[in-house]
């Protein structure tokens, strides 16, 4: 931990001293945020926490892996369910409207927000994992919910 904190530091006063030797042209300026401005330095390359050691690395790879192959295995899953339904209405030689319309309107959407949440959020821990000192530059939809849920909690 106390190497990352260095690391941290050190990374925290190279970013000053970017910011310090940068044109006073571009100063002016201020449309890009933070993040776009480390990822120019950087080459908009993601820089690896030098304390990562391989299995770590391999874990946090076979994390975000699992969850997309967890993807593929529930399109599959949602796939063989809604051929089966549809043809055993089709045997019937009806579909009713109502429940047609709860499964193409709201659980298919359902399912497919949810496994985005997922991608999301595991992303979000790779990236934790891998490079501490870099950010997404978005906010995941999870991380957005659990703020929401405490500050209504918290009233």
């Amino acid at each position: 931990r106390h190497v990352r904190s260095l690391l941290r530091h050190q990374q925290a006063l190279l970013m000053a001293e970017d910011e310090i030797a940068a044109p006073a042209s571009s100063v002016g300026e201020g449309s890009e945020s933070g993040t776009e401005q480390e990822e120019e330095s950087s080459g908009g390359k993601l820089v690896l926490d030098p304390c990562l050691g391989r299995w770590e690395l391999i874990r946090a790879k076979s994390s975000l892996g699992c969850v997309l192959l967890s993807g593929v295995v529930m399109a599959a899953v949602a796939a063989y369910c809604g051929h089966s339904w549809i043809r055993i209405h089709i045997d019937t030689g009806a579909i009713p409207p109502l429940e047609a319309s709860l499964i193409m309107g709201v659980i298919l959407p359902a399912v497919g927000i949810a496994f985005l949440c997922a991608l999301e959020h595991s992303e979000w821990v790779f990236l934790q994992r891998v490079a501490p000192q870099s950010q997404l530059r978005y906010i995941p939809a999870v991380h957005k919910l659990a703020r929401l849920w405490q500050g209504r909690r918290g009233r």
